[in-house]
């Protein structure tokens, strides 16, 4: 096996507690060459150049909405990663269009994980006792009884929707 990149050992500097990289790959992104690292909680691109410094774009695999593969020109490909509930977009820029179609397999795999983990844990509302509709409900009623303004009870319910 050959020497890393520095880029790809950069990326694995960024990594926390219990985080395993589980593919990684040089490449570019808007700004930068540097690398990009699938692990089991998050995608990370990282670069660490004496001309551009440290770039470092990262996203939690839980809160990414779709993954797609693009050409920009005859020699280079994009791979846009599209963020839930949010215009933001994550790009990555290769000339193989082989390796960013396996980073997309690869990312699409972890959501799905993800996904189905998140399905079987226990959650507030089968957990807890409650659900966002009984909050929801509570807040009304104080609403309702006067200790509760118009524009508190609005911000306590996207508070609530958005947990």
């Amino acid at each position: 096996m050959g020497k890393k990149s520095k880029h790809i050992t950069f990326v694995e500097s960024l990594l926390k507690d219990n985080e395993e990289i589980i593919h990684a790959h040089e490449c570019a992104n808007d700004n930068a060459f540097g690398a990009v690292a699938i692990t089991n909680y998050r995608c990370i691109f990282g670069s660490n150049t004496f001309f551009t410094g440290e770039t470092i774009e990262e996203v939690e695999i839980n809160k990414i909405q779709a993954v797609e593969i693009g050409s920009i020109s005859f020699t280079e490909n994009v791979l846009t990663i599209y963020i839930k509930n949010s215009h933001q977009t994550f790009k990555l820029r290769h000339g193989s269009p082989e390796t960013l179609s396996n980073t997309r397999k690869i990312l699409l795999q972890k959501m799905e994980e993800i996904k189905e983990t998140n399905t079987n844990e226990a959650t507030p509302e089968n957990y807890l006792g409650y659900s966002i509709a009984d909050e929801i409900v509570k807040i009304a009623e104080l609403k309702e009884k006067g200790h509760l303004t118009d524009t508190e009870f609005e911000l306590l319910k996207s508070k609530i929707i958005n947990q």
